[in-house]
């Protein structure tokens, strides 16, 4: 369900802001989950983008915008519990103007959620942030809810009623792609072992080579030693997996 934006009249201050700058708020309906139907965690992040294009073309695993006219103006690590789940609570950000205008009058403006599961010693929880972006994105979907300047109604809005990050993260341009050193098949799991580049890495699945319906947490792999992943069965008695660093 689409909702509209209505908001009152608001006295914002912030330091070093200009009386031309704008002002935008958004928020999800929830409630939000991953590729896989489990809710977003606590402290997840979503993001504040924009397009030039017909349509927004994602996130990359790296947290850059996989598409050529595309822009993530922030992100925030902000999905707290509400009344229907797991959403993004209301979030007043100031984009500058100098911003607003190199982006120009023709682009749409929506609401990303990203799923930044990072598995470490068996805890998963969102990923680590550096310079206002994670360092491990595995997943992306434009979810439901307004996009508002604040005074003067919508300015963006999803398409339908997106409430999941069901689109898998690209490999970030120029990446080397982690190889699949080994792979078994563990009851109604799938073990894979992937040789260790560095950074983060994680793995993608589908019931056929064309899909990749499914992802799991990024982990990151420092230690030097090939890095286990371990995925759900998919497709029954075949199934097909990809991993995806950055």
């Amino acid at each position: 369900m689409k909702r509209m934006c209505i908001l009152a009249t608001m006295a914002l201050v912030a330091f070093g802001a200009s009386a031309d700058d704008g002002w935008l708020s958004f928020s999800t309906e929830g409630p939000d989950t991953y590729s896989d139907g489990t809710p977003v965690l606590a402290g997840e992040s979503y993001a504040l983008v924009w397009t030039a294009n017909e349509a927004f073309g994602g996130i990359a695993a790296d947290g850059s915008p996989a598409a050529e006219g595309d822009r993530v103006i922030v992100s925030a690590p902000v999905a707290k519990a509400g009344a229907k789940g797991m959403r993004c609570p209301e979030v007043i950000f100031q984009v500058k103007r100098s911003t607003l205008d190199a982006l120009g009058e023709e682009g749409r403006f929506s609401v990303v959620l990203l799923d930044t599961r990072v598995s470490d010693g068996g805890a998963v929880a969102p990923a680590p942030r550096k310079n206002g972006m994670p360092l491990a994105v595995n997943g992306w979907g434009e979810v439901s809810g307004a996009v508002c300047q604040v005074s003067a109604g919508p300015v963006g809005e999803a398409e339908g009623d997106g409430k999941k990050a069901a689109a898998l993260a690209q490999q970030p341009l120029g990446a080397q792609q982690p190889r699949i050193k080994d792979f078994a098949v563990d009851g109604d799991s799938v073990v894979l072992t992937v040789e260790n580049l560095g950074g983060y890495v994680r793995a993608h699945g589908g019931a056929d080579v064309s899909a990749s319906e499914l992802t799991g947490p990024a982990q990151a792999d420092s230690s030097g030693d090939d890095i286990t992943i371990i995925m759900p069965k998919i497709g029954g008695s075949s199934g097909f997996f990809r991993v995806v660093g950055n």
